[in-house]
């Protein structure tokens, strides 16, 4: 293969001066230019009473940025004291822009601290001070807590059964215990006993039960 010639090896040389120009002017320049500032954020999927606190939270900090460099740390950061807040959809529409969905958590159950009843998320998140809609089912068992989660193991899995049922049953549970010989289990109201061991699979297991409880073989058990 024949070498490039002079003209041709002085226009490459050009072309990668001026990619490398154009590149540090993005890394360095434009990226956090105000020409990409952010000036409209939009801030979906709150129902929480917290609402406006979060949603200033995640405006103040989203202005703070470029639609070229979304910082998602930061984001994050200003809604940590939130326990609420599961998680965030972060969407950037150039120039000005950034979109933000929470994500929130859900009351799974309701569990005793203190003096008071809270509801808590299937992942064992204390929800303090969230609405509760519809009826609950109560963790009636060893419950401790640290920060804004369960502390304890009989907790935790009792909190995942309840954050896996399915909605028709779970408004029938009236009661999750915790017993020695058979781990966590759950009273329906005018029905069976479910025994579910630890929380692990708890979403297969509510299937296996749902299965089993519409069955009209095993009406009366």
């Amino acid at each position: 293969l024949r070498l490039p010639g002079p003209r041709l090896r002085l226009w490459l040389a050009l072309l990668v001066v001026l990619c490398l120009v154009l590149a540090a002017g993005y890394r360095f320049w434009l990226r956090d230019s105000s020409f990409v500032a952010v000036e409209d954020v939009k801030v979906s999927g709150l129902t929480t009473k917290d609402a406006e606190r979060v949603r200033a939270a995640l405006t103040s900090a989203g202005h703070t940025m470029t639609t070229l460099n979304v910082d998602r740390e930061l984001l994050e950061q200003a809604v940590a004291h939130y326990p609420v807040v599961r998680g965030l959809e972060i969407s950037s529409d150039f120039p000005h822009g950034l979109t933000i969905r929470v994500i929130e958590h859900h009351p799974a159950a309701l569990v005793e601290l203190g003096d008071d009843q809270v509801p808590v998320a299937g992942d064992g998140t204390i929800l303090r001070g969230m609405p509760v809609e519809g009826r609950l089912p109560v963790i009636d068992t060893d419950v401790r807590a640290r920060g804004e989660r369960l502390s304890s193991s009989a907790g935790l899995h009792a909190a995942r059964v309840a954050g896996a049922a399915p909605a028709p049953l779970r408004s029938r549970i009236e009661a999750i215990t915790a017993r020695k010989e058979d781990g966590i289990v759950v009273q329906l109201h005018e029905g069976p006993e479910l025994i579910f061991g630890d929380g692990r699979r708890a979403e297969a297991k509510w299937i296996a039960a749902t299965r089993v409880l519409a069955d009209p073989e095993a009406e009366g058990a």
